[in-house]
């Protein structure tokens, strides 16, 4: 479960909605997000060239990206207990892009109008809702086999 930010760019860059976007510009080339991650987050993990991530203590982002080199948008998948704002203020900066947050659908301008607390605030109830089970289902498997096959 992730909160979900999209980068899009456009001629102007100053719609008030994304959807006011009728043809999106390509951001950048693969290499060039490649090359300002390990600038910026020399730690990012490029085991999947396509799917750089940045972890942090209070976070991680998965960053999608396109098979092609040229990246028409990015996808972050975040997860954690902070919002990496700053990672994303940072690449819209410098790829002259603005992000889109998916739970409201529309630009994200800072904290104040990003739908991160209540992404956070669901995914704590998703998580204490859920009670994992005690004992696996292979464990079960097992025990019960094994009863089966001593006659028991």
């Amino acid at each position: 479960m992730s909160w979900d930010v999209y980068l899009i760019k456009s001629e102007t860059n100053q719609e008030s909605s994304p959807d006011e976007i009728e043809k999106p510009l390509p951001i950048a080339a693969k290499s060039e997000v490649h090359a300002w991650l390990r600038q910026n987050y020399p730690e990012a993990d490029f085991t999947d060239p396509n799917w750089p991530v940045v972890f942090t203590d209070n976070y991680s982002v998965e960053i999608m990206l396109e098979e092609e080199e040229v990246q028409n948008d990015i996808m972050l998948a975040i997860r954690g207990n902070e919002a990496p704002y700053d990672l994303i203020e940072a690449m819209c900066q410098a790829f002259a892009c603005r992000a889109v947050d998916t739970g409201t659908g529309g630009f994200l301008e800072g904290p104040e109008t990003a739908s991160f607390e209540s992404w956070k605030d669901f995914r704590d109830e998703v998580q204490a809702e859920y009670e994992a089970p005690r004992e696996g289902w292979f464990r079960k498997l097992m025990a019960s086999l094994g009863r089966w096959f001593s006659g028991k």
